[in-house]
């Protein structure tokens, strides 16, 4: 089974939480046993499964990707991202995508993960996440 929906993201750099469009999505699904793939299309934003702490984690997780992709040759400070190449690098780094068991009908994630879309060139209008669900034999 496959489905989509979209978010709008509002800031250039924007976290979002869609652990309950997805956990809807299994739950309408009606598989018991399986896995469940969340894939956001676009280039600069990513898909992560992390604690959803009030964005603590995810400001942490914004100022670590803004130290690793620093450009050290220019004394440390971020260079113009007028082609958006930092977006990209960033987006490349969390991934595009995450797999999540299902397990008796339920996400198998913890009471403290929640499933985070990241975007790192908004806004946005439409962002477009696919979810797909596979059933185990």
């Amino acid at each position: 089974m496959q489905k989509s929906f979209y978010v709008n993201t509002n800031d250039k750099e924007d976290v979002i939480d869609i652990t309950r469009e997805v956990v809807k999505i299994v739950k309408e699904s009606g598989i018991d046993t399986g896995i469940v793939n969340i894939f956001i299309q676009g280039a600069t934003a990513s898909i992560a499964i992390q604690e959803n702490s009030e964005g603590i984690v995810q400001n942490q997780s914004l100022l670590l990707l803004d130290d690793l992709l620093r450009n050290k040759q220019s004394g440390g400070a971020m260079q113009a991202d007028t082609d958006n190449i930092t977006a990209h690098m960033k987006a490349n780094i969390l991934g595009p995508s995450k797999t999540i068991p299902v397990t008796a009908g339920k996400l198998g994630i913890s009471i403290w993960q929640s499933i985070l879309l990241y975007e790192f060139d908004g806004p946005r209008k439409r962002r477009t996440v696919v979810v797909t669900i596979c059933r185990s034999n």
